[in-house]
This record gives C-alpha cells, structure tokens and sequence, in this order.
C-alpha cells in the first residue's frame, strides 16, 4: 500500500476517496479559495460520520449534538497533512472543512464516496448521509476513486416530508428550509414561528434526512471524538457554555434562546 493510504486508512477517518482537481467542475467563490495551492493536482475528500444514536427529547439536529465538527474534522485532517507533508516534503497538502472552495457534495461524488439524494446530500452506503465532509486539496498526483453509478431511489420522500416545502426535482428553496429558519437573525415572521414550532427543534431539521430510506440500519460513527460531550436537548441554562463548544455557537445564544421561548409557548398551548 501507497504511503499516502496508508496514512488515511490509519487514520480517524472511515471513508475517503481522490478526485482530480482539475475534474471539480466550479470553485465556490470565498475568501478560503485564496489557500488552495498552486499547481493542484488532487483532492482526498474524507467522510466523518457523526451519528451517535437516538435520544428521547433531543431539541438540535443530529449534526449539533457532538462537539463542533469544524474543530474535530479539522484536527484530524490537520494531523493528517502533517504526517502527509513528511513523507512527501516536495508537494503541498492544504485542508479544508465547510468553509471552502470546493463544491465538498459534487467532489465526494467524483471522488467515489457516494451518490447524492435529491435534497443534495451525499448518501454513503454505510452511514447514509448522516456524515460531514471535508478535504485536502495537494499538489500531488494520486490516483483517482472510480465514483459510483446511478443515484437514489428518486422516492420523493424527502421532497413529500419536508414540512416547508423548500425540495424539489427543480431545486432548493432556501428561505422555505425549518433548518435555515433556526439560524435566521432577526424578527421572524409569524409563519417562520410557526415553522419552528411545527419542526420541533431549536436548531436545525433533520426531516428530510431521517425519512430517507437509504439511511435506515446504518451504522455509528467510529469516530471516538464525536461521543465527547453529547449534548441532545439544549436548556436555556446551558447556552453560554453551549456556544462555545457547538457548531451553533457562531451564531451566539440569542437565536437558540428565541427558539427555546417559541416552543416553550407552543408547549403551554
């Protein structure tokens, strides 16, 4: 086995795969494209599972019950590219995790880890689509995954489950999204209210998701970082702490805070 494999299979990481730079069809336009190096040759784009199990009462979408992902995903490919980068001291090794330039769902597609769903989430055999992906962008030339053939099931239960609908076969509405209305700053309207109350979540929605039948009997994460201090239904007394170790952190305490209130009230109704 090549050493750059070696190195990936022995790490964290359950899923990985190489697509040709050259083959990303578009870069996403962002500050973090200034980090790509020049001459790219390959991406290695890596899957991180995070499902952990159910949880009566759980209020934040799956995503958000462990530790922020950013930092655990980024520590594990920041130690990789490290150990990459002595082995091979001639090539740069330049990683990224959600903020990035590279469209992460179509690379992981090209790059063999999965196919995607009509909601535009990667579907892994293995984890369904209840994973993160993140990647290093290097200047060496590896050799490419074959992507996998066909798609989904195209049972439109994503399109017909999603309580705003912001799905179709056409696209996605955005603004029409209960996860993207959780993280809306602001006055809500009273519709967008009556979203979150319907939604059930503080943060987040994972409806589209969880009706997916590619993502039934899949397996837990092996990642052992995501299983640190799990945190499934938020309080108002623990958000100050909450935000500093969360994925929603970045967005401060004040959202989750109206969120709490709203399903408080639809809970005294």
């Amino acid at each position: 086995m090549e050493k750059w494999k070696q190195i990936l299979t022995e790490s964290e990481i359950p899923c990985f795969g190489v697509c040709s730079y050259a083959a990303i069809p578009k870069l996403i336009p962002c500050r973090a494209q200034n980090r790509l190096p020049a001459g790219s040759q390959s991406v290695i784009m890596c899957g991180f599972p995070y499902y952990t199990g159910e949880y009566p009462g759980r209020n934040v979408s799956r995503y958000a019950i462990s530790d922020d992902y950013h930092n655990i995903a980024g520590q594990i490919l920041k130690e990789i590219c490290s150990q990459l980068k002595d082995c091979y001291p001639q090539h740069v090794f330049v990683y990224f995790t959600d903020a990035s330039p590279i469209p992460e769902v179509q690379a992981a597609r090209l790059a063999g880890l999965g196919i995607v769903g009509i909601n535009g989430q990667l579907i892994t055999k293995e984890f369904g689509s209840y994973l993160f992906l993140g990647e290093i962008v290097t200047t060496m030339a590896l050799p490419v995954t074959k992507a996998e053939s066909g798609g989904c099931l195209g049972c439109m239960q994503c399109v017909n489950s999603c309580p705003g609908n912001a799905l179709s076969r056409e696209g996605f509405i955005k603004e029409q999204c209960f996860s993207y209305i959780t993280q809306k700053k602001g006055k809500l309207t009273v519709g967008e209210e009556l979203g979150i109350k319907k939604g059930g979540l503080v943060w987040g929605c994972d409806i589209c998701t969880d009706c997916c039948p590619m993502n039934r009997n899949i397996a837990n994460t092996p990642i052992q970082r995501f299983y640190q201090n799990l945190v499934p239904t938020v309080k108002k007394e623990q958000l100050e702490q909450l935000v500093q170790q969360k994925a929603y952190g970045y967005k401060g305490p004040a959202i989750l805070l109206r969120n709490i209130n709203l399903l408080e009230d639809e809970e005294k109704q």
